[in-house]
């Protein structure tokens, strides 16, 4: 579990050793800016990593969130 300041507590199903006191940032399908900020982030990743598997992975999140309905620009 993190925390995000938005959200709040935020359970990760994958990662239950993540402190619940952790920030967290939580990029949602329906923010209109959140799949160029998950590309950049793949570009920065596969600069420090040289990782092409892990890159494609962030990719592929990327485009679902591009195809996700409804979409708009986020609140705060």
């Amino acid at each position: 579990m993190g925390f995000d300041g938005k959200y709040g507590k935020v359970t990760l199903e994958k990662k239950p050793d993540v402190s619940e006191h952790e920030p967290l940032f939580v990029l949602r399908g329906q923010d209109r800016l959140a799949p160029a900020a998950v590309r950049l982030y793949g570009q920065l990743y596969l600069s420090a990593t040289g990782d092409d598997e892990g890159y494609r992975k962030i990719l592929h999140q990327a485009r679902l969130m591009q195809l996700w309905k409804p979409r708009k620009i986020p609140d705060r």
